[in-house]
């Protein structure tokens, strides 16, 4: 476990940025998201940013039970070098460090320029948060993706541990190949367990249905009636087995390093 710790604890040169998305809808890709962005800045003890990236939906916004009025077009007025003390002004900020800004109520209509801002506020982040996580929750891989992807350095992809679901993941991934495969080459997989859900894989089952994605890493999730009660995300209400599946996801998306494309 030392060792994981000081994988997180990894100096960074510049802005690690990390996006999270979902096979399908339901599979934990929120709670991914402010899970591990809250293990990431309670372990570095240094602000960590967690944002919406799809420009219609505001799903980490929605999930805040405190959440600041301030969203991320509030942030996009601001001027790109703006400080970490102007910046952080607009954000939710969770116990754990954390911090997280979103696009508050869904957004029936895409901005024309959101390619432009979601860069001017990834511009304007990376100068003062080590790690930022990006939350994708739109099911489409249209232009704003693109925006998104390219300003990636690790991908995680989330999935339930299921038949089903997983297949879901292959596909994403043979989606993804096309245009990202060195971000297919190192993503990540996290499979949630889910109560109650009778045709949840065994442990061998996924391995095999996992032959697709190798030599990606793996990370189960084992089910938590914390992260399943959708209240604010507080890492000692956390079995310690989803600590640990957490801290060794951690340890795999930060220590890695940035890629500039």
């Amino acid at each position: 476990m030392r060792g994981l710790l000081g994988r997180i604890r990894t100096p960074l040169v510049c802005s690690r940025r990390i996006t999270v998305i979902g096979a399908h809808s339901g599979c934990g890709r929120v709670t991914t998201t402010l899970t591990l962005g809250s293990v990431i800045a309670a372990v570095r003890q240094e602000p960590v940013l967690a944002l919406d990236g799809a420009p219609t939906l505001g799903s980490l916004y929605g999930r805040l039970a405190h959440r600041h009025s301030a969203t991320l077009r509030d942030l996009v007025r601001l001027p790109v070098t703006s400080s970490y003390a102007d910046i952080s002004r607009f954000t939710t900020h969770e116990s754990s460090g954390l911090e997280v800004i979103g696009h508050g109520a869904a957004r029936p209509v895409p901005s024309p320029a959101y390619d432009d801002e979601y860069r001017r506020v990834m511009a304007m982040a990376e100068q003062h948060y080590p790690v930022i996580l990006t939350d994708w929750a739109s099911a489409r891989l249209g232009a704003a993706a693109e925006a998104v992807l390219e300003l990636t350095d690790q991908l995680v992809l989330c999935c339930t541990a299921t038949q089903q679901s997983l297949e879901a993941a292959q596909q994403l991934m043979r989606t993804l190949q096309d245009g990202h495969p060195d971000l297919v080459q190192k993503a990540v997989v996290v499979m949630a367990k889910l109560n109650g859900v009778e045709a949840t894989l065994r442990g061998g089952e996924i391995a095999e249905r996992l032959g697709y994605f190798l030599p990606l890493a793996g990370v189960l999730v084992p089910f938590d009636t914390h992260l399943s009660s959708r209240r604010e995300i507080q890492l000692g209400r956390l079995k310690p087995r989803t600590a640990d599946a957490f801290v060794q996801l951690a340890s795999r998306v930060v220590a890695g390093p940035a890629s500039r494309r």
